[in-house]
């Protein structure tokens, strides 16, 4: 097939919305980049509003640090209309302290494990485990007995800090199953895959699309070999606008991901990754358009 009825755009960061054929929206960790109170100068905004998403019946949130879930509770505020709650996926361990911090309703949320496979109204997702820390050029967190002390040197809440360090030790990437079109695509945002078998299992999923995360340390040919490996004929890159991709690579992002096709395409690979504009909306399916 050449198109799913699917559409999709990428806000900031990691935060998508996704639009299924019958209307249903999906939000990937909704920040639309607006300056964070602890985080004073970290902003990626591009003028994009809560106000602007069409919908939010399933929101993920891949794990609990601030530029991957500070919008939520405005999010639910003024998109889900489900009067039951729920419809917030989140990794388990993490959904507790998450809740304390940013004061979710209980009601909301939906702790998952990984490869526990979740059959909704629309979709079949299954949260497949993955680690924040591995990459080239990602800095290694200090010691959480530090943190805690630094922030209430600081006159910060320590919780705060506790609920960045369960994102950090905690994540989760999604296969996802469309269920009116069996449109099969991933989420990936993890690091370096050295502690479990996320190639085999996209070998047993076949996906015809992926979003994958881009370290400021990947290479070119890093990121060629990482998102060849998942052989989905549309990627879409993720978190490079926080991650300041260009500055780190000396090369714009359209010089970037050019040359990681033309790295692709020498090694006779059928994928290929898509230099994505902020708020812009894509139709994907094995071919991808703007719409």
């Amino acid at each position: 097939m050449s198109s799913s009825g699917i559409r999709i755009r990428w806000i900031t960061t990691t935060c998508f919305e996704i639009v299924l054929p019958n209307g249903k929206v999906i939000v990937l960790d909704p920040w639309v980049g607006r300056e964070h109170p602890m985080h004073p100068g970290v902003s990626m905004d591009t003028g994009f509003t809560v106000d602007d998403f069409t919908g939010a019946d399933y929101i993920f949130l891949s794990h609990t640090h601030f530029d991957h879930i500070a919008d939520l509770m405005e999010l639910l505020d003024k998109k889900q209309t489900d009067p039951c709650g729920g419809h917030v996926f989140l990794p388990a361990l993490s959904a507790k302290l998450f809740s304390d911090v940013y004061d979710v309703p209980l009601i909301h949320l939906i702790p998952v494990y990984p490869y526990e496979t979740l059959e909704l109204d629309d979709i079949i997702v299954t949260p497949l485990p993955c680690r924040h820390f591995g990459d080239k050029g990602v800095n290694v967190a200090e010691r959480p007995g530090e943190s805690r002390r630094k922030a209430l040197a600081a006159g910060e809440d320590p919780q705060y800090h506790e609920s960045m360090e369960m994102g950090s030790l905690e994540e989760m990437d999604l296969a996802i199953t469309v269920k009116s079109c069996n449109f099969r695509f991933m989420v990936l945002g993890g690091r370096v895959y050295r502690f479990q078998n996320i190639y085999k299992w996209a070998e047993q999923f076949h996906p015809d699309f992926v979003i994958r995360q881009v370290s400021n340390g990947f290479t070119p040919e890093d990121y060629a070999d990482i998102i060849g490996r998942f052989h989905a004929p549309v990627v879409f890159p993720s978190h490079h606008d926080l991650h300041h991709l260009e500055l780190a690579q000396n090369m714009s992002y359209e010089a970037y991901f050019g040359k990681v096709n033309q790295l692709l395409e020498k090694r006779r690979s059928s994928v290929r990754v898509i230099n994505i504009n902020p708020c812009e909306w894509y139709q994907i399916g094995t071919v991808c358009q703007c719409v």
